[in-house]
């Protein structure tokens, strides 16, 4: 498929959103009610197990997740008002929410194969989040939990580019152009989308910014930052196009404070680590 046509669907899929003819993915009530109830600061745990309640298998992970070693509780859980005491507000928000995309990426309403393609793209979000959360956990004063909230999101704007192009022959039946039109817009669709959860500027500009390798080296180490790198360490071992560049020029990891050697050299070392929080997310 020629670059030209490809060019010619971003411009048709940004106008059809923009003209409201493809409706962009909707964040789950639930998630949308936890996220709501915790900005609001007269809210109270009990607003959120109200919330919770209602869905039982949304709370029954809850409860799991809440004893998995990514918590490392003294004392085991057994029902939800001790989680969300326990756990705090922040992170049942995060926790909710991760749950709530997972759902998205791995729904059965798809055809097989969009499926597929949608697993794997979580499956490697998953990759992405634990990175990011070790990162943010062991070298920087940012929120880990928010670092994985990040790392799950970030690519976010796939989402509605793989279902629209099911429809569509010469990228159903066409890998690389499908991979090259998820290229051209992932993050525009996924700035979007997250302005329509009316999720925080920061993770707003996760999703937009990742890709820029490059991007102002003046500002401040952030969350965008924290995915850059878990991006390109998550590539290596691939021939992907990242893993061909000088990493010593990205500016993020001069704003992180580590070579990108001692960053490969960390994550080979906390293998078990990552794999265990990638297992927590994973049904």
């Amino acid at each position: 498929m020629s670059r030209e046509l490809i060019e010619r669907f971003v411009h048709e899929l940004l106008d059809d959103i923009k003209a409201n003819r493809i409706t962009l993915p909707t964040l789950p009530e639930v998630a949308h009610k936890v996220r709501a109830i915790v900005d609001n600061p007269n809210s109270s745990a009990n607003d959120i197990y109200d919330t919770l309640k209602l869905d039982a298998a949304l709370s029954a992970r809850l409860l799991k997740l809440a004893n998995s070693p990514l918590f490392r509780m003294k004392k085991s859980i057994e029902d939800l008002n001790t989680a969300i005491t326990r756990l705090g507000n922040r992170n049942i928000k995060n926790l909710v929410t991760n749950l709530v995309l997972e759902q998205m990426f791995q729904s059965e309403c798809y055809s097989p194969q969009v499926q597929n393609k949608l697993k794997t793209q979580w499956k490697y979000n998953l990759r992405i989040a634990a990175i990011s959360y070790f990162l943010a956990k062991q070298y920087t004063s940012l929120n880990a939990d928010e670092a994985m909230m990040a790392g799950l999101i970030h690519d976010i704007g796939t989402l509605p580019i793989i279902e629209y192009a099911e429809s569509i022959p010469e990228f159903s039946s066409n890998p690389a152009a499908l991979e090259m039109l998820v290229n051209k817009l992932h993050t525009n669709i996924g700035r979007l989308i997250l302005k329509k959860w009316h999720f925080p500027e920061s993770l707003i500009t996760v999703a937009g910014e990742h890709e820029d390798l490059f991007r102002d080296p003046s500002i401040n180490l952030d969350y965008t930052d924290i995915v850059i790198i878990a991006n390109l360490l998550g590539h290596i071992g691939t021939d992907h196009p990242s893993t061909k560049l000088d990493w010593n020029t990205i500016p993020a990891f001069n704003r992180i404070s580590i070579s990108p050697e001692d960053c490969i050299s960390a994550i080979k070392n906390a293998q078990d680590e990552l794999m265990q929080i990638q297992q927590i997310f994973s049904r």
